[in-house]
């Protein structure tokens, strides 16, 4: 695995030149301007907003940093505890100088940190939400190994653990009783009583049974994955869009960005094919209306409707409707 945490700071700097579906992402940074990087032995990651909504987009800097993220995430598709968060793995998301394809894990960043909840909620509402986090973890058999105030969120009404990739999935609960008491020990180093006025709900994803993966709604529809691949369902479980795909995206202005074997393309509301799968990048612009597509080393334009725009050329060259 031929990774750098410089080719993961480039691609923050430069998404639609390095990454391939997240482009549009802005990423939180330093006062010195550089992408806010949080390391651990086996990752890396950074806060980005995407679509409105903040994640982190973590990326291993091991090949055993992955597989053990892998075994982990793979499993808590299953525990449907309200306490965690979805997880994504991006396959291929990240091409380094050499054209080498990188996984990255995304997962949603919801709230505010667990020092500005202090600011924001009463002391006995946080400790009691402290208590249900860990009732909550202990029935799931999750344990996350690395509970501490900068892996916490809090969302106006529970705390939410965010970086999973040290969890362990049916381990001992004892062995995240430590942290929790040092999380108890500094909301009392916090000190204060404040009157709740945060408001900005975490949205979990969907209680929607029988998926190996739930995503968020959008436009109605909820990307899933099942045995078969990525499909979508509506707010009933009722299956709009068949689970056939190798990757699937979320909703927007009526159109989604989805893979297959054979390439990357885009589907309507209906499962009606508006572009085929058969480009290596697909990139949507829906405030434009655009889509940008690649084909080997060459880009091209297309409208909402499927028409072309532009013909294939090197990025950045135009030949039509110029």
């Amino acid at each position: 695995m031929a990774v750098s945490v410089h080719s993961f700071t480039r691609a923050l700097t430069a998404p639609d030149l390095w990454l391939r579906r997240l482009h549009g992402i802005t990423v939180e940074v330093t006062d010195t301007g550089l992408p806010a990087l949080h390391r651990t032995t086996e990752f890396v990651d950074a806060v980005v907003h995407y679509r409105g909504e903040r994640y982190l987009l973590a990326m291993p800097l091991s090949r055993e940093g992955m597989f053990h993220a892998e075994h982990t995430l793979s499993a808590l598709d299953r525990l449907k505890c309200p306490s965690l968060t979805s997880v994504r793995i991006l396959r291929g998301e990240l091409t380094d100088e050499e054209g080498n394809r990188q996984d990255l894990i995304l997962q949603p960043c919801p709230g505010c940190s667990f020092e500005e909840a202090a600011t924001h909620a009463l002391k006995a509402e946080l400790q009691k939400a402290l208590d249900t986090l860990q009732e909550e973890l202990q029935r799931a058999g999750f344990v996350h190994r690395n509970l501490k105030p900068s892996n916490i969120r809090w969302d106006g009404h529970r705390f939410i653990p965010i970086r999973y990739q040290d969890a362990v999935i049916g381990g001992d609960p004892s062995g995240d009783r430590k942290g929790f008491d040092l999380l108890r020990a500094r909301l009392d180093e916090l000190g204060g009583d404040f009157v709740s006025d945060f408001d900005a709900p975490y949205n979990p994803a969907p209680d929607l049974k029988g998926h190996l993966w739930v995503g968020h709604t959008f436009e109605g529809l909820t990307c899933v994955r099942d045995k078969e691949g990525y499909g979508y369902v509506d707010d009933r479980n009722q299956p709009v869009i068949p689970s056939q795909y190798l990757w699937a995206d979320d909703f927007a202005e009526g159109r989604a960005v989805v893979e297959r074997t054979t390439g990357m393309g885009v589907i309507d509301r209906e499962g009606r094919c508006i572009l085929p799968m058969m480009y290596d990048i697909v990139d949507y612009h829906p405030e434009e209306s655009i889509f940008e597509v690649r084909r080997g080393d060459l880009w091209a334009e297309f409208d909402y409707t499927g028409q072309p725009l532009t013909e294939f050329a090197p990025r950045g060259q135009k030949t039509l409707n110029e």
